[in-house]
């Protein structure tokens, strides 16, 4: 009796690493972050999903993204490295997505490395906080002769809808800004967006054309010339 319990147990041991179907990784080896925490209506988020894996090896990645009604899908673009897979495919309908990609060689990879970008758009009615959440995420980790799945943990994300009556009125303020204050370049030619225009200032006492005064004191200096002469001659004849 005791012969065969202490053979059990040696079997147990002994087959207890081929058993292994899945590991349970710390939360520390994946992470999620994004561009911005703060976007407006009808804005986009580009979000990165990241490997720390340190010397853990893994051969793929799965996960299914989740997303409020307030943020509208995009893309999702997977690292080069997972060559067969990693479309994102909508769950019945609704605003979740399961994704699944491998490497088809079975090689593995380790280190800190980008796992694939998300790009997610806030909705034109959108209000309040959205949210970027993570279910049933696991790596194919390659250990020893086999693959198992290492299950993980990826923490949601809060991205923040603001207004964007801002940006509209910062784009107005702008619009109405152009052309307003003209330049001066080497020459003295006053410019306005490219634009040359006429060299010629006004007066600002009377707001008269420079050009146009000079030409009416010049006529009036002839005219009193003229005028001078005629009296000259006139009392000569005289």
């Amino acid at each position: 009796m005791k012969k065969r319990l202490l053979f059990s147990v040696l079997v147990s041991i002994f087959a207890f690493p081929f058993c292994v179907s899945a590991l349970d990784l710390d939360s520390s080896v994946i992470s999620f972050t994004c561009d911005k925490d703060t976007i407006a209506k009808n804005e986009q988020a580009t979000c990165t999903i990241k490997a720390n894996l340190g010397e853990t090896s893994v051969s793929g990645f799965s996960t299914d993204i989740t997303l409020t009604d307030n943020l509208v899908f995009v893309s999702f673009e997977k690292n080069r490295f997972f060559d067969a897979g990693g479309d994102a495919s909508q769950i019945d309908n609704s605003n979740s997505y399961t994704i699944a990609m491998n490497n088809s060689n079975g090689d593995g990879k380790s280190g800190n490395f980008d796992i694939g970008t998300l790009v997610v758009k806030a909705s034109p009615d959108a209000a309040d906080v959205a949210t970027i959440s993570f279910q049933n995420t696991k790596f194919a980790v390659e250990a020893s002769d086999n693959t198992v799945d290492g299950n993980v943990t990826l923490t949601a994300k809060d991205l923040t809808i603001g207004s964007n009556e801002n940006s509209e009125i910062d784009n107005e303020n702008n619009d109405e800004n152009t052309n307003v204050n003209p330049t001066t370049d080497n020459t003295g030619t006053n410019t306005d967006s490219g634009k040359k225009t006429s060299s010629t200032t006004s007066n600002p006492k009377t707001g008269i054309n420079e050009s146009l005064l000079d030409t009416i004191v010049i006529l009036a200096v002839c005219v009193v010339s003229y005028l001078i002469l005629r009296k000259k001659n006139f009392f000569n004849e005289i």
